[in-house]
């Protein structure tokens, strides 16, 4: 049982929630099931809950925070990338950054949505619409074939998406 200084104001916890997109901080995780807040700065030495100290994390990824696997230091530098992603990009273009994690300069993912949702990786030269392909996906009956648009990772974008994944500071960028 807990006690109740360790419950964390529901206004505080959707703030938290609000700001990683109900989905795990650590950038090539994203989990979205069993998510806990996770103090940055240990409760047992803070004894206080603040924005600036809290980080939504998984389940797995909360227990490798507590036990050292994942350093205090990266999981702060998620934290102050979280503010600047969240405020620059949509939800759905900091899915495309994930799907980017990993991958590298020229790495083209077809989607049928419209360049418009991408605006700002766009903008920012991120991310290139490459254009309009045909993807041959497979039905139930028979194989279907939909239009949808290139994206392609600049070597900019591929720098952003790397620093985003293993910690660096974002706003050096």
């Amino acid at each position: 049982m807990s006690s109740p200084g360790r419950n964390i104001p529901a206004g505080l916890a959707r703030k938290i929630k609000e700001e990683a997109g109900y989905r795990c901080a650590i950038p090539t995780c994203r989990g979205t099931s069993g998510l806990e807040m996770a103090h940055i700065v240990p409760w047992a030495k803070v004894k206080e809950h603040s924005f600036d100290n809290l980080i939504l994390l998984c389940a797995v990824c909360h227990i490798r925070f507590d036990r050292g696997e994942i350093p205090a230091a990266s999981v702060r530098q998620y934290k102050a990338n979280l503010g600047l992603l969240s405020h620059r990009y949509t939800q759905m273009e900091l899915r495309l950054l994930s799907a980017f994690v990993g991958k590298g300069s020229g790495t083209m993912i077809h989607l049928a949505v419209d360049p418009f949702f991408f605006l700002s990786l766009c903008t920012e030269g991120l991310v290139s619409a490459a254009g309009y392909g045909r993807v041959t996906t497979m039905g139930p009956n028979s194989p279907e074939i939909r239009a949808a648009y290139v994206y392609k990772l600049t070597e900019q974008g591929t720098r952003f998406v790397e620093t985003m994944a293993t910690a660096g500071n974002l706003e050096a960028l």
